[in-house]
């Protein structure tokens, strides 16, 4: 009775544990640093390993790891924690403390195969894979640690009824002294370096947020200074007569001025309306220019130009290469130049500067003065590049691509991977469409969190070795007097040393789960079976229904899609291999006369004793007959030559005649004749049936026009 009462207890601490394993890691668990979680989920799974019997333990960690599976969706993790509990069980039957046991197993196996896995799962970060691995490992200790402070408070009464080992006074102060230490320092580290990434990542992202603010102002004032530089340009142009010698000059003065005094420009030119080129500012283009053809002294196919002029306003182009003289990246800033009329303004050209996007030398300083570190990418509305500081990388006109990404770090900073490296970054988009990327290798933020953690790694695990050692030592010290009226009491630890449970349960699983797969196999074997004889029966039915379909109901010869459908494929392979062949289209005489004198199912009886006429004939597997339509049949035959297939025809023909067919009512034997029209191909040049039909149709027709009862030939050599 003592024995069932302990059972239904077990299993009541077993539910417990589950329900609180998969609270703690399912609702419990926090995000410490970047995506990884802190869950105390295991700390259960170690209670429930201490004071369960394996198969209940056993239960404890299922629900565990498929906690641990919904949560971080890490394959490698629950993979940890697998071998965790087999090697802490391991250790824990061999008398070591858990938290020691943990240490070991996080200190000589679980940190390296776990940064192992994560960098071969993946090459790049190995910074991330490392931190990300430490933060399991200390998650790791912390469970053990918590699990340890909850057994040292659990009554000894309640463990002596379930014959578990009792509680020493050595393990009392050792894990107590432990426990307390390891689990508010483990706590502490953790909101230490926590808090320490937290703010690095918070200045990290105002930083690059700042930048990128900057740089597209930066971005802004230099297009709207060089847009005003064109803009009034054209506005002189507006007010005054362009055409008259002295204001013409007076123009190309200002051109050549506002060129010097903005070197962005490699050119300022001003078109007609056609989009003919005018005078250049420098002057040394115009020579270069006059020595080029008239058609490509022209920008009327341009997009700036042709913009400027639909619009009738500034327009700045996505990046081009320019053409004629200098072929360069550029970007070209398009005012439109106007005529003014009595009441209106007609469109005259446009005045358009071109920047060269090699020599950006003003801008360039300015965006070096505010990042002279990060990388700094300027993009046009298709995502070309119009500049970058990393030039020799990334190429003006070249498009800029990448590929957003998720840390397991970075929380608030967006991560893209761009020509085989991970970087954060900040984006902005200027009034003119323009993007403004301000990168920064990801790899600098990764160092700095993973020496905070190597260091605070190492000095933990310091401090901890040296307190256990210290405890220890305390422990044995002030117990080693009653361990020599303990050494003779064997009974106390054989109890808790015996697992033979956990092997017959994995035994018995086993077995169950064998025995499963031979059932599911020996179904899934069953209905393959059945299912390949259904398909079975269904192509035979699916083969007798496509007969049918081809089949005429009548007279059991093949209907007129069906025969169509065969022919097609039978005269292409006669023309393929150069043999000739015939189409007879035949016709019984006044069968008309037939049906009326003596009714429709003598009629029916005459069609068939035809089709069985022509089938004792047609025998080869080559000969194909079909009924046409009404009393019309139709005969396609091939061989070496057509002379042998008009003779078949005309045998047709000749005995027609000497079917005779019993009248029911009369007893009067009734005979019929037959008309025919052939149509036999001799040449090569391929032909369609529907043209051949057409043919021996016409034959027939010469036939019944000459009386009936008559073959035709049509031979086409």
């Amino acid at each position: 009775m003592n024995k069932n009462n302990n059972s239904l207890e077990n299993i009541q601490v077993c539910l417990l544990l589950s329900l609180l394993t998969l609270s703690a890691n399912l609702f419990g668990s926090v995000s410490i640093i970047g995506d990884t979680k802190l869950m105390l989920g295991s700390s259960f799974v170690f209670l429930a390993i201490m004071l369960l019997p394996r198969s209940l333990s056993l239960f404890v960690a299922i629900c565990a790891l498929f906690s641990q599976v919904v949560v971080s969706q890490l394959w490698t993790v629950s993979l940890l924690f697998v071998l965790e509990l087999i090697i802490i069980l391991v250790l824990i039957n061999r008398r070591i403390y858990l938290i020691i046991a943990s240490l070991l197993y996080w200190t000589l196996l679980g940190v390296p195969i776990l940064w192992l896995l994560n960098h071969l799962n993946s090459s790049e970060l190995t910074d991330e894979n490392l931190i990300i691995t430490l933060q399991i490992a200390f998650n790791g200790l912390l469970n053990a640690a918590v699990a340890a402070c909850i057994y040292i408070f659990i009554p000894d009464e309640w463990l002596h009824q379930r014959r578990i080992k009792q509680h020493t006074l050595s393990s009392n102060i050792f894990v107590l002294c432990s426990s307390t230490m390891v689990v508010p320092v483990l706590v502490t580290s953790f909101a230490f370096i926590a808090q320490q990434i937290h703010h690095k990542e918070k200045s990290l992202l105002s930083e690059l947020e700042t930048k990128a603010l900057f740089i597209e102002e930066v971005t802004t004032t230099f297009l709207r200074q060089h847009q005003l530089v064109i803009e009034q340009l054209a506005m002189a142009l507006n007010v005054t007569n362009a055409y008259s010698p002295s204001n013409a000059k007076m123009i190309e003065e200002l051109m050549l001025q506002a060129q010097a005094n903005h070197p962005s420009f490699f050119n300022i030119t001003r078109t007609d309306k056609n989009g003919s080129l005018g005078f250049f500012a420098p002057r040394f283009y115009n020579e270069q220019i006059a020595k080029l053809p008239k058609n490509e002294r022209t920008v009327k196919d341009r997009s700036y130009f042709i913009d400027a002029r639909r619009e009738l306003k500034t327009v700045t182009s996505e990046v081009i290469l320019s053409k004629g003289v200098v072929e360069q990246p550029m970007i070209s800033l398009a005012a439109p130049i106007f005529k003014q009329l009595e009441n209106e303004q007609l469109f005259d050209g446009v005045m358009f500067g071109a920047i060269d996007l090699t020599t950006l030398n003003s801008y360039e300083d300015d965006i070096k003065a505010i990042s002279p570190y990060n990388t700094v990418i300027v993009t046009d509305q298709k995502n070309r590049i119009v500049y970058s500081n990393k030039a020799s990388a990334y190429k003006a006109l070249s498009k800029f691509s990448y590929l957003p990404s998720k840390s397991q770090l970075f929380e608030s900073i967006p991560l893209m991977v761009a020509t085989h490296q991970s970087y954060l970054y900040k984006s902005k988009t200027t009034e003119f469409g323009w993007k403004v990327y301000v990168i920064q290798n990801s790899q600098s933020f990764t160092t700095l969190v993973r020496e905070q953690f190597i260091l605070v790694g190492f000095g933990l695990l310091l401090v901890l070795s040296a307190f256990l050692y210290i405890a220890y030592k305390l422990t044995n010290r002030i117990t080693a007097p009653l361990k020599t009226l303990l050494d003779n009491e064997e009974a106390v630890s054989s109890d808790w040393l015996n697992s033979s449970d956990t092997s017959k349960e994995f035994s018995v699983m086993a077995k169950k789960l064998k025995r499963s797969s031979y059932l599911v196999k020996n179904y899934e074997s069953r209905l393959k079976q059945q299912v390949e004889e259904k398909t079975e029966r269904l192509e035979q039915r699916n083969q007798a229904l496509a007969l049918k379909a081809r089949q005429d109901g009548l007279t059991k010869l093949l209907n007129r899609s069906g025969f169509n459908e065969l022919t097609v494929t039978a005269i292409k392979n006669s023309f393929r291999h150069h043999q000739p062949f015939s189409i007879a289209l035949l016709d019984l005489d006044n069968f008309k006369f037939i049906n009326d004198t003596y009714g429709h199912p003598f009629g029916d009886k005459c069609l068939m004793a035809f089709a069985k006429h022509m089938q004792h004939f047609c025998k080869r597997d080559t000969d194909m007959i079909g009924r046409y339509g009404g009393e019309e049949f139709i005969i396609y035959l091939s061989g070496t030559n057509v002379e042998s297939q008009h003779e078949l025809i005309n045998r047709i023909h000749q005995e027609t005649q000497l079917i005779k067919i019993e009248e029911p009512k009369s007893g009067e034997k009734i005979s019929f004749t037959v008309s025919a029209g052939v149509c036999s191909v001799k040449a090569n040049k391929p032909y369609s049936l529907d043209e051949l039909v057409l043919r021996a149709d016409e034959a027939l027709y010469k036939c019944k026009r000459n009386g009936r009862n008559q073959v035709s030939f049509i031979t086409i050599d």
